[in-house]
C-alpha cells in the first residue's frame, strides 16, 4: 500500500471514530434536555434552596464560620449542558503528627478542601452529584535555603502524602428534599464526614487531632 492510501484511511477512520464520539455526546445532550424540559422547575428549586442555604451561612458573624470562611458556589460550562453548579469550602488545620524520632509530634499544616458538583442527569428525573474532598500538607518552601533539591523532595513528599476521596451519587430530583439540603450544606461546613449519603469511607479520620 502506497503511504498516501495509507494516510488516507488513516484519515478516514479518524472520521468516523469522531463521528461516532460526536453521536454519544449529542445523544446524552438530548437526554439532559430531555430531562431539562419535564423537570426545569425541580431542579431550580432544589438549586434556590441550597443557595439559600449557602447565603445564609455566609452572611452569619465572622465567629460562627471561623472554621471554613464562605461556601462559594459557582455555574460551570459543560459540553453537555447540564447546568453544573460547582459548591466549595476549605479549612486549614494544624494537627500534630509523629514524624520520625528526630522531631516527634511535628505540628503539620493541612489544607481539607470540598468540592460538590451539582448537574442534571442523562438519566430522566435524575441529578448527578460528584463530591470530592482533599487533605493536602501545606509546605512553605524557602527559597533562599533550601536547594533544588530538597524543594523538589518537598514537593513529592507532599503529592504522596494527600489524601483524595471522590465519589460519584444519582438521586431523584425529587430526593432533594430540606433534609437532604441541610446534610449538602453541612458536609461543605464540615459538620459531617459525609459518608451517609457522598463516600464510603470517612478519611478524616487519618487527620484526628
Amino acid at each position: 500500500m502506497h503511504w498516501i492510501e495509507e494516510a488516507e484511511q488513516n484519515k478516514n477512520k479518524r472520521e468516523r471514530t469522531r463521528k461516532v464520539i460526536h453521536g454519544k455526546i449529542d445523544q446524552k445532550k438530548g437526554d439532559v434536555q430531555l430531562n431539562w424540559d419535564k423537570n426545569k422547575d425541580l431542579y431550580l428549586a432544589a438549586v434556590n434552596k441550597l443557595e439559600g442555604y449557602i447565603n445564609r451561612i455566609n452572611n452569619l458573624p465572622r465567629e460562627s464560620r471561623l472554621e471554613f470562611g464562605r461556601i462559594e458556589l459557582k455555574e460551570k460550562n459543560s459540553s453537555l449542558h447540564n447546568h453544573l453548579i460547582k459548591y466549595s469550602s476549605s479549612r486549614r488545620r494544624i494537627i500534630r503528627r509523629f514524624d520520625g524520632l528526630f522531631s516527634p509530634f511535628k505540628a503539620k499544616h493541612y489544607k481539607n478542601t470540598r468540592n460538590i458538583f451539582l448537574s442534571l442527569s442523562r438519566e430522566f428525573g435524575y441529578i448527578l452529584i460528584e463530591t470530592k474532598e482533599i487533605n493536602a500538607p501545606r509546605i512553605r518552601l524557602n527559597e533562599e535555603n533550601d536547594s533544588a533539591f530538597a524543594s523538589l523532595f518537598r514537593l513529592f513528599k507532599r503529592k504522596n502524602k494527600s489524601f483524595v476521596q471522590r465519589a460519584k451519587n444519582k438521586i431523584k430530583i425529587t430526593e432533594l428534599t430540606d433534609e437532604f439540603a441541610l446534610y449538602f450544606i453541612d458536609f461543605l461546613a464540615f459538620k459531617n464526614n459525609g459518608k451517609e449519603h457522598f463516600f464510603v469511607n470517612d478519611i478524616s479520620k487519618e487527620f484526628e487531632d
